[in-house]
């Protein structure tokens, strides 16, 4: 700890060891209010799929809410077990082991601390000490240490210094056998593992190592309340006082959340990216846990709003994700719950921008000075993660039972060829779940544990919102939407292996390669009006398939190379038609001027320098004959003309069926009526709007991630579940292109 330097240090103190101890009467109406924060720095526990060592100790400590704060003191009061908190009790504190944790879904968990004792940052101590420090505080009731000889001039203060550090240095070879006996000390207290504290007055204090002397334990005690520039000394104080508040709600300003497509294109730019020094590495760690705190500060955030966590739900949405989530294991951000928690603060948003959700959220008593009005769209939305539950890791060797170890057979990442060894990862991280879905042994566990998951969600939902009686939607992204057609469409009656313990109102298919995959296994897309009595939808044989839900939704971006159309499916000729075009969410706002393909040009500049140009050591290989290079097969180079033609911008920004002169036409009786029983818009194919930007290889990557992020999807999901209730359309009226 230093304590030589502490003694030999020069400091302004006064000369006197005499001390003064007054006893004042102990009142409950001078205890501060405790205040209750939570940790976002340094998580407790994290999700058992990831490896985590609990190497950090906490440092930042935010705040819950007044309501929160309100809700979490009378149940510590009530000696209740736990109480529910943040917006719409999505997150639970355990009052035993004092811990913060999701309600719906898995995840990372944090520290709770009740605010009584202060270090002069804000940082509340740890529950332990605080009670430790708060109990010997009530037992003194408390003795307050004052100083004698306050009004001594600069010159007696400075000869008082001179003479006591000369006393110091005469007695730094004896002091250090001359411990505290702290049963004769009324203003000191041991706290154990090596800690003590100092009482200064009814608010002031200081930890300090109990190992030190007396003598300097008094050089501590004239300091008072300075003591904290002190080496092992630290400042404490009983409340939390307004000093305290501002250094807080500085401390909490964290840079924004990056984007899922951020996320990617730093892989894909890592990906072509020469062998990183093992500095590098270490920057990027840091860099990872940064953004794992903004990601958490973000799902928990609502710290400085005193908004109630009770609303009125109608309608609850459950979101499965799709591929990829296994870089979870490697990127903590890339973490569905957060895109779910992104794409529900982003629904919320574009609703408090714009009166005609909040016209249909609440209807003919829609007052716009209603608080609740304004600020609820009477949507949950819950996230529902699979991927880690399933047996199946790219880098972990594997066993028939699905246990981890050296086993019978290698892992994937054990027969990869040394080749692109970089983009086979990624392709194994990504890719590899649509192998897994379409192999019987593994689909049939995912096809289960969605389903357990849809159903364990929902009775939750239930359980804790026991008045809410309102519509089930579900939303799959990417491969989550296949998993969850197929899901709704193997409803039937009686019980199953599937069978979902809710109905479907809204099924939002996005991103969706579901119309690819039914037209390689050969079956159209019907309604259940439609089919027959005996129809059995475990039936292999059928040239049909038929989602179990009021309403199918087909979404994508025009550049989502995941993204297929089902209209076509229903019937051929509705190829012919445009898809619907989502409009902008938000009035006068194109939310995709900025383009897709802004942080793409460094990426794509990587990949054509390094990878794809036919390079080697920063030289071109050329065969020279007679002073002329001669072309070889040896310098062709097919993979990098397909991606450079993919990549490249399109001069105009425009798809190629937007060069496809279009008219208006009006369906026919039978073809609205065979598009209203699978959507009572008379649409299932929804397009949104490209905006402002070219399009690239990179583009096309990140229009299938970040739907979750997009104003224009949130805007759409959200109108669509709002309007659930009205009517089918009687006439539509639509797009087709011209024939050539």
């Amino acid at each position: 700890m230093g304590l030589m330097r502490l003694i030999r240090a020069p400091l302004v103190i006064n000369r006197s060891r005499t001390a003064l101890y007054l006893i004042r009467p102990y009142s409950k109406k001078t205890d501060p209010t405790p205040k209750w924060f939570y940790c976002s720095d340094a998580p407790l526990t994290r999700p058992e799929w990831f490896e985590y060592t609990d190497d950090e100790k906490p440092k930042k400590f935010i705040p819950f809410s007044e309501h929160d704060e309100k809700k979490l003191e009378k149940a510590y009061r009530q000696k209740a077990s736990s109480v529910e908190v943040k917006e719409d009790r999505l997150f639970e504190v355990d009052l035993n082991d004092m811990v913060l944790s999701p309600v719906y879904w898995e995840g990372p968990t944090y520290e709770v601390r009740r605010g009584i004792w202060f270090q002069s940052d804000g940082t509340p101590l740890s529950s332990k000490v605080a009670k430790k420090i708060e109990e010997n505080y009530l037992r003194r009731r408390p003795t307050l240490h004052t100083n004698e000889d306050k009004s001594s001039n600069g010159k007696q203060s400075k000869d008082a210094v001179a003479k006591f550090n000369k006393e110091i240095k005469e007695l730094k070879d004896k002091v250090s056998s001359d411990t505290i006996d702290f049963s004769k000390e009324k203003d000191v207290a041991e706290l154990g593992d090596g800690e003590a504290v100092i009482y200064f007055d009814k608010t002031q204090a200081a930890l300090f190592p109990s190992g030190i002397n007396t003598l300097q334990l008094d050089v501590i005690r004239k300091l008072g309340s300075k003591s904290g520039t002190l080496m092992g000394v630290t400042s404490i104080q009983r409340g939390f006082s307004d000093d305290l508040n501002s250094s807080i709600i500085d401390s909490i300003k964290s840079p924004p959340v990056p984007s899922l497509t951020d996320i990617f294109s730093k892989e894909v730019s890592n990906l072509f990216s020469s062998q990183k020094s093992q500095d590098s590495i270490s920057a990027q760690n840091i860099k990872e846990d940064e953004m794992l705190q903004s990601v958490m500060e973000s799902d928990f955030e609502d710290l400085k709003t005193t908004r109630e966590t009770d609303r009125q739900i109608d309608h609850l949405m459950l979101c499965v994700h799709g591929i990829g989530q296994i870089l979870g294991h490697k990127y903590e951000s890339v973490n569905f719950t957060h895109s779910t928690n992104v794409l529900r603060s982003t629904m919320k948003e574009v609703y408090e921008n714009e009166d005609k959700y909040k016209r249909l959220a609440h209807g003919d008593s829609f007052d716009e000075n209603n608080k609740q009005h304004a600020s609820n769209n009477r949507i949950q939305t819950l996230p529902i993660t699979w991927r880690h539950k399933v047996l199946f890791h790219p880098r972990k060797r594997i066993d028939d039972s699905g246990n981890l170890g050296d086993k019978r057979l290698p892992s994937l990442s054990d027969i990869n060829v040394d080749g692109v060894k970089p983009l086979r990862n990624i392709v194994g991280d990504v890719i590899l779940d649509v192998l897994l879905y379409y192999e019987p042994k593994f689909r049939n566990q995912i096809l289960k544990i969605v389903t357990e998951e849809l159903n364990r969600v929902y009775r939750l939902y239930k359980e804790r919102n026991p008045d809410f009686n309102g519509k089930i939607h579900i939303l799959g992204h990417s491969l989550g939407s296949a998993i969850v057609f197929d899901l709704v469409s193997m409803q039937r009656e009686g019980d199953h292996e599937y069978k979902l313990d809710f109905d479907v109102e809204n099924l939002f298919c996005v991103g969706s390669p579901v119309g690819m995959f039914k037209l390689l296994q050969r079956k159209n897309i019907v309604s259940r009006l439609s089919v027959h009595d005996d129809f059995d939808p475990s039936n292999d044989e059928l040239k049909m398939t038929s989602p179990k839900c009021k309403n199918l939704y087909n979404l994508f971006h025009p550049c989502d190379p995941i993204g297929y159309r089902m209209e076509p499916l229903v019937k051929p000729e509705f190829s012919n038609m445009k898809p619907e075009e989502v409009p902008f969410a938000l009035n006068g706002f194109n939310t995709q001027v900025k383009s897709l393909t802004t942080f793409g040009d460094e990426v794509q500049q990587k990949i054509f320098s390094n990878w794809f140009g036919s390079k080697k050591n920063g030289k071109a290989l050329k065969e020279v004959k007679d002073g002329e290079p001669k072309a070889s097969i040896a310098n062709e180079n097919a993979l990098g003309d397909i991606i450079t033609t993919l990549a490249s911008p399109i001069s105009n920004g425009k798809s190629d069926t937007e060069d496809e002169e279009v008219t208006d036409k009006y369906l026919s009786r039978s073809d609205v009526n065979l598009l209203t029983e699978l959507n009572r818009t008379g649409r299932i194919d929804y397009s949104l709007p490209t905006g402002v930007f070219s399009i690239a290889l990179i583009s096309a990557i990140s229009a299938h991630v970040s739907y979750f992020e997009d104003y224009d999807t949130a805007g759409f999901v959200m109108k669509e579940i709002l309007s659930c209730s009205s009517n089918p359309v009687d006439t539509k009226k639509v797009q087709v292109y011209k024939d050539l």
